[in-house]
């Protein structure tokens, strides 16, 4: 399959823009930062102009999802709100975190 130049520059920008989505957040009394992220099917072209879109899984509408930065050390609550039709899950790549809180089912 080929792809156009000028497709491959409107996915590229539009991935760049969608990552730029800010996370909801909030800073409780105590300084933990609370972050919200909503786990939702959204619509996104996979495939470039001419092609259909496709249902895709997404947090806070965009995919991939928003980044995530803190500092370390900060205390930190993310709040996911799953609006998908099954359960899901967070996983944290190069995070050290508790096992239960890592993306293990159940």
């Amino acid at each position: 399959m080929r792809v156009s130049r000028r497709a491959l520059m409107l996915s590229a920008s539009a991935t760049a823009l969608g990552s730029l989505d800010r996370v909801r957040q909030a800073v409780a009394n105590d300084g933990t930062k609370e972050l919200r992220l909503e786990a939702q099917q959204t619509v996104a072209n996979l495939s470039g102009s001419g092609h259909p879109d496709t249902i895709v899984w997404a947090y806070n509408g965009t995919m991939p999802g928003p980044e995530i930065r803190v500092r370390q050390g900060d205390r930190v609550r993310l709040v996911v709100s799953n609006k998908l039709g099954e359960d899901t899950t967070v996983h944290w790549h190069g995070v050290r975190v508790p096992n239960a809180m890592d993306g293990v089912p159940g």
